[in-house]
């Protein structure tokens, strides 16, 4: 996890945060940061007066929390900050699970939790660590939802497309729909560390791309079957522009993650796809575009497979190398 770091001069000054409204009142919200200053010290487990959170969304499993961090009320010289949410079954945080936001917008992070209980009631709190001091929220609690078997887990969404074709509503590797979910090189079927044609399984391989061979993915060698199931297939090129063609698109934010909502024109359906990114080598970039595999080997140039791709102001389908890892958003044909 990556921490955020600071240089900041002053003393230290805190206030209590009694809720995510209150701590948003008028006045300069900027911090100047001054490098090479001594830590002050000497304040320690100080309560719900730096950080204070919320819940957005809760499952069987699962839980979104909204952290907000009180830097209009704290001045303090400190080199490094972690914060986030700290859950438990216990009131008084016995055997408590810490999840570390991974990155902080203005005064505000969130933090998925995931491995939870169904149907179980937990106590949650914010926390804020500078210097080797702990600052601690107000306690408060969430129920997890009870958890109902299915046969397949999977969701999806009908958007009367005019193929029939039924969209999952999160990717493979997902646990929401705002999730990235896993990476894969076309073709191969598990995530890896690195994405390159050294490491890609169909580079030396006569089975895609030869005279007379495939076209699209063997149910064995696709991701969203051997993952997910019979059911379900990494979608076609065919599928993919019937998608783009049967929804008006908007790029926006669900749950604080970027990406685009694509609005059916028949039904009036919604389905979001995160901006995911893709990753090459070692490297993710994401939060900008997305990149989504089809099944469909490329044609004109060599190790090509097609995909959807969209960005702010576009959405579209073309071509690329087959060693990258790309988002995949499973399909099934209509019941």
């Amino acid at each position: 996890m990556k921490q955020k770091h600071f240089w900041l001069t002053g003393t230290l000054m805190l206030a209590v945060c009694v809720g995510l409204a209150s701590c948003g009142g008028d006045g300069d919200d900027s911090i100047i940061p001054t490098p090479g200053t001594e830590p002050e010290t000497g304040v320690d487990n100080k309560t719900d007066v730096a950080v204070t959170c919320s819940v957005l969304d809760v499952g069987s499993w699962w839980a979104d929390i909204e952290g907000f961090v009180n830097l209009n009320l704290i001045t303090i010289s400190y080199s490094s900050a972690e914060m986030g949410v700290e859950v438990s079954k216990q009131a008084g945080f016995t055997g408590s699970v810490h999840t570390q936001a991974a990155s902080m917008t203005g005064r505000s992070f969130n933090v998925h939790v995931t491995g939870l209980t169904p149907s179980t009631t937990y106590y949650y709190r914010a926390y804020l660590h500078v210097l080797g001091l702990v600052f601690n929220g107000a306690v408060h609690t969430f129920t997890t939802l009870e958890y109902v078997p299915s046969s397949d887990p999977h969701d999806y969404v009908d958007l009367g497309l005019s193929d029939g074709t039924l969209w999952a509503t999160m990717n493979v590797g997902a646990s929401h729909p705002e999730d990235y979910g896993d990476y894969f090189a076309w073709g191969e079927t598990k995530p890896k560390e690195q994405y390159d044609w050294k490491s890609y399984t169909w580079f030396d391989s006569r089975t895609y791309g030869k005279e007379n061979g495939p076209t699209e993915l063997l149910p064995e060698d696709d991701a969203a079957y051997v993952n997910w199931g019979p059911e379900w297939r990494t979608p076609s090129v065919d599928q993919i522009k019937k998608l783009i063609d049967g929804c008006t698109w908007q790029w926006t934010q669900q749950n604080g993650v970027y990406g685009i909502k694509g609005t059916s024109k028949t039904n009036g359906r919604t389905i979001f796809l995160p901006a995911a990114g893709n990753r090459y080598d070692t490297f993710l970039e994401s939060g900008w575009y997305g990149d989504y595999w089809s099944r469909t080997f490329g044609s004109g140039f060599p190790y090509n497979a097609y995909y959807l791709n969209f960005s702010s102001d576009k959405v579209d389908w073309y071509y690329y190398y087959c060693s990258s890892g790309q988002s995949i958003r499973p399909v099934r044909a209509s019941e």
